[in-house]
């Protein structure tokens, strides 16, 4: 399949304020593509667009609340108003909360779902029509090593990212008569802000809630800017999976040998 041009293309990003969302917008933008730049986050949309334009590239704002269902299915008829196409969407925004599933709430885990499966599938679903007018479309979900594995404390968040894995691999399949293609990413460890904004799991005092965060930060050191980048070279080659981060590549394989018993093996080797 040949290399996916993106200059000049246009891209509807979600969680475009920080971390990942705004590393790849920046790398984008680098390769000539325009932005649509969509978060709850206004003031970090603006700080986003600022660094996109220091590039040399161009983008619009949207602030967009993925909880709230109207909004989500409004955003990708916005940004084809605003760009007249919409060629590329990455469904990047993400939340988690920190705690055992036995003290997380339903509304929690209605949250974490909703914003990080719920929403991808409703945008997904929303922008389908302009991206199949489009003709040279793609479209990425980003997911997460907990996509592929799990882990204590993490059962709502690893739920939503098997269900976007899922979704993103029934999708390709669907849209491939549509010469759509469907990137699923995996992240490890990126040193993005989605532990600081984590809800707590009750009442947790601050001394725990501290401890939590600092337990999920453990090797958290890639810069977003370095996952942008990769997420942008993979783009261009139409990757179907992506796995980012030494850790992520580790514990896919780790899965896929010992699928009952590879958390008890993490457990094991990992250091205290």
């Amino acid at each position: 399949m040949k290399r996916y041009e993106l200059d000049g293309k246009v891209a509807l990003i979600t969680g475009a304020a920080s971390g990942i969302g705004r590393a790849t917008a920046i790398s984008l933008a680098r390769r000539g593509a325009v932005l649509a730049l969509a978060d709850i986050n206004a003031d970090g949309l603006a700080e986003t667009t600022g660094l996109v334009e220091a590039e040399g590239g161009k983008a619009s704002q949207h602030v967009c609340d993925l909880a709230i269902r109207e909004q989500v299915d409004a955003l990708p008829r916005a940004v084809f108003e605003r760009h007249g196409t919409l060629d590329l969407l990455i469904n990047n925004a993400g939340v988690t909360i920190l705690g055992d599933f036995q003290t997380v709430t339903a509304n929690d885990m209605e949250w974490v779902i909703g914003i990080n499966l719920i929403a991808t599938m409703r945008l997904t679903k929303a922008a389908l029509p302009f991206l199949i007018k489009s003709r040279d479309a793609h479209i990425v979900n980003i997911s997460s090593i907990l996509g592929i594995t799990a882990m204590p404390g993490q059962a709502a968040y690893s739920a939503s990212k098997f269900g976007v894995r899922g979704f993103s691999q029934s999708l390709r399949y669907e849209l491939r008569k549509h010469g759509i293609g469907v990137t699923v990413v995996h992240p490890g460890a990126i040193n993005t802000n989605i532990i600081e904004s984590a809800r707590m799991v009750g009442n947790s005092p601050q001394s725990e809630a501290k401890t939590r965060r600092d337990t999920a930060k453990k090797g958290v050191n890639m810069p977003p800017e370095q996952a942008g980048e990769i997420i942008a070279r993979a783009i261009e080659a139409r990757k179907i999976r992506l796995l980012i981060g030494n850790d992520a590549k580790f514990l896919a394989v780790l899965e896929r040998l010992f699928p009952i018993s590879y958390w008890s093996i993490v457990g094991r080797i990992s250091p205290e």
